[in-house]
């Protein structure tokens, strides 16, 4: 009447990590090795250094992994500062992405990749976004902290599947301008959106753990 019951949600999110978390991580290592070995053949550092934030994102996703496997005592409580501090390091590395995005524009566009380089980008951001529009509506609908958090990182991730998406296509298949204000806008909206979303994070995981705080205090009094 209510919902499903608490052992049924426990094992559909178990299903939900093994089916999509993992193979999630997985996918994004294998992207952040791609564009390693378009650094080492292109010689160009924006790929190095979209390599790296997209490493960042798999050692996010990886938090995840270590806190199902070994946390032995899953708490509310720990929940939301896993929260809190992915949050927070998505933030940090926004900024760190807009620095480079500003230095690739004042250095010259990077080396324009081959068709089927390109063509393995772009299908992969393509990927990213369908998959974070078809589950955008189910982000904030469970009380699941686990997967508010997943669920966070993969739409952070595909806004930045977005930027390196659209430096792909003006590099490979455009006139190369990174300097045009529409590019500068875009990259600015975007990375601003996943900012705010990072410090989205921090402040649900602080006012669940407030929450929880009263919750307890509530409880203590009652007895």
């Amino acid at each position: 009447m209510f919902g499903k019951p608490k052992k049924q949600k426990d094992k559909a999110f178990q299903h939900a990590f093994f089916t999509v978390s993992i193979p999630s991580f997985l996918f994004t290592m294998f992207f952040a090795l791609f564009n390693v070995i378009l650094g080492l053949i292109t010689k160009s550092g924006w790929y190095y250094a979209i390599a790296g934030h997209f490493f960042a994102f798999a050692f996010l996703r990886f938090m995840i992994v270590l806190y199902k496997w070994f946390v032995f005592k899953k708490t509310e409580v720990k929940e939301a500062n896993l929260h809190i501090t992915i949050g927070a390091m998505i933030c940090l590395l926004i900024v760190t992405l807009s620095i480079t995005i500003s230095a690739m524009i004042k250095s010259g566009r990077p080396s324009a990749l081959g068709t089927i380089p390109a063509i393995t980008n772009a299908l992969y951001s393509f990927i990213k976004i369908a998959s974070a529009i078809r589950k955008l509506n189910k982000a904030y609908k469970k009380d699941n902290y686990l997967k508010r958090t997943i669920r966070s990182i993969n739409l952070a991730e595909t806004l930045v599947s977005f930027i390196s998406l659209s430096v792909t296509l003006i590099t490979t298949f455009g006139d190369g301008n990174l300097e045009s204000p529409l590019f500068i806008a875009s990259a600015s909206v975007l990375c601003g959106l996943i900012v705010l979303l990072g410090i989205k994070m921090i402040v649900e995981g602080i006012r669940h753990r407030i929450m929880l705080k009263n919750r307890q205090i509530i409880l203590s009094d009652s007895e």
